[in-house]
């Protein structure tokens, strides 16, 4: 398995899931991935598996967009939950685990490894800015701590972020949902977002998020703020 430095997680398209069926000991599940990456998947549930589920091995069929199913074992790993970024009547107990793959066709998964590669190169078309020093952009993870940190943007496009790693972020999971607040300047106030954590450099102090569903006032931020930096460049 790669270390979590190294491993490259990406998160669907949504107009091209990709289905996962989990069947373990009296239960099965028809979901779609949250993101996958070389060792594993995360996933969405509408309700939470049985505790004793954690740690034990589940047979997997996996259907990457525009290929043939094949089957796979896997380990849950871990579990958690996530709210934002969807309607707060769907968003409510909506369960994530990731799975790490156990036994998987080497066959199967370059299939998965060349989708990935596929992915990466739609997200790294999206051009990534980095915002002015005089007017950072800054983050703050969502956590239960009543002093939250905000850290600097280093650079932002229409599909995520690298942000200065936090000491939170070492503790994250690669694939992890995780919510956190931006602030684009010279607009007032804090907008809460959601993401998957894809990346961790340890060395460089920074971490990669992509961002996960947007609303149309998340959107419509995003590209008001890409579009005036690239209008006005300034320091970059």
């Amino acid at each position: 398995m790669q270390s979590r430095r190294t491993e490259e997680r990406v998160v669907p398209c949504e107009a091209e899931p990709i289905e996962v069926q989990i069947m373990g000991n009296g239960f099965l599940e028809i979901v779609d991935a949250r993101d996958i990456g070389p060792s594993g998947i995360g996933i969405y549930v509408p309700h939470s598996f049985r505790d004793s589920d954690i740690d034990t091995e589940v047979d997997l069929i996996l259907t990457l967009p525009r290929s043939q199913s094949f089957k796979a074992r896997g380990i849950i790993r871990h579990s958690g939950i996530i709210t934002t970024g969807m309607p707060r009547s769907e968003a409510d107990d909506k369960s994530v685990f990731g799975i790490s793959f156990t036994l998987i066709d080497p066959h199967h998964q370059r299939h998965i490894l060349a989708y990935i590669q596929t992915r990466l190169s739609d997200r790294r078309r999206s051009p990534r800015l980095s915002p002015d020093p005089a007017n950072p952009v800054c983050m703050e993870l969502r956590s239960d701590e009543p002093a939250r940190r905000q850290v600097a943007v280093r650079d932002i496009s229409s599909g995520g972020i690298c942000a200065h790693a936090e000491d939170q972020a070492r503790a994250l999971r690669l694939g992890e949902g995780i919510e956190f607040l931006l602030s684009f300047p010279p607009k007032p106030g804090k907008t809460m977002f959601s993401g998957t954590f894809l990346r961790f450099d340890g060395d460089r102090s920074e971490m990669g998020i992509q961002f996960g569903s947007l609303s149309a006032f998340q959107r419509d931020l995003l590209q008001e703020y890409l579009s005036c930096r690239l209008r006005n460049p300034g320091n970059r």
